[in-house]
């Protein structure tokens, strides 16, 4: 994940890997979203967490899933999305937003 982390690597950010963040799936309507809060106590840019909250209220039994892509993507065709992911993430997107969009072709 990319993080807009000031006071790093020229002010523009920094790339972490969190294990249990790095297992929420894809989806072009996600339900929820990552930020990083920096530690109050830490003398370190880099002192901190990743934070993932729901961005909408989630059935039980749901799953979180981030985007990932930018955050334009939601707006973007079905085809321009999928064209994206697979050239960014090495997949076809198979989220219920481009499953019922597929299937209304």
């Amino acid at each position: 994940f990319r993080l807009p982390i000031q006071g790093v690597a020229g002010g523009d950010g920094a790339h972490a890997l969190y294990s249990l963040v790095s297992r929420l799936n894809h989806a072009c309507c996600p339900t929820a979203a990552i930020s990083w809060e920096p530690s109050e106590d830490s003398e370190d840019a880099l002192g901190g967490r990743c934070v993932v909250r729901a961005t909408r209220d989630v059935e039980p039994g749901e799953a979180l899933c981030l985007s990932y892509g930018p955050p334009e993507l939601s707006g973007w065709t079905m085809g321009k999305r999928r064209a994206y992911l697979l050239r960014q993430n090495g997949f076809v997107c198979q989220c219920p937003r481009c499953i019922e969009e597929s299937e209304k072709r």
